[in-house]
C-alpha cells in the first residue's frame, strides 16, 4: 500500500547513504510532506568528490513518479494552469 511504498522510499534513502557515506544530505522530503499539488519524493544531494560535483537522487514510487510526470504535479499541468490564466486576465494596458 501508500505506507509500504513511503517506507521503501526511506529504505532506499539508507542505501544511498550507506553507499556514499558522508556524502548524502536529504534536501527536501516530499514524502513526509506532500506538496499542495500531491507531489511526492526523496530530493537527496550527493557529494560526489571525484568529479567535484553534487547529484540530485530523487526516490518514489511509480505511484508517486506518476503523479509527478502525468498528474495535478506534472510540468504540463502547470503549462495548462499557466495558459489558463494567462487567457483569463484582461490584457495590459500602459497609460502615459
Amino acid at each position: 500500500g501508500a505506507a509500504g511504498g513511503r517506507q521503501r522510499c526511506y529504505e532506499i534513502q539508507r542505501l544511498v547513504e550507506s553507499t556514499f557515506p558522508g556524502s548524502v544530505a536529504l534536501e527536501n522530503d516530499y514524502v513526509a510532506s506532500p506538496k499542495p499539488n500531491a507531489y511526492q519524493s526523496l530530493h537527496l544531494a550527493v557529494r560526489l568528490p571525484a568529479l567535484g560535483d553534487k547529484i540530485e537522487v530523487q526516490i518514489r514510487t511509480r505511484h508517486m513518479h506518476a503523479v509527478a510526470e502525468l498528474g495535478s504535479a506534472a510540468h504540463a499541468a502547470y503549462k495548462r494552469a499557466d495558459a489558463a490564466a494567462e487567457h483569463a486576465r484582461p490584457p495590459l494596458q500602459l497609460r502615459p
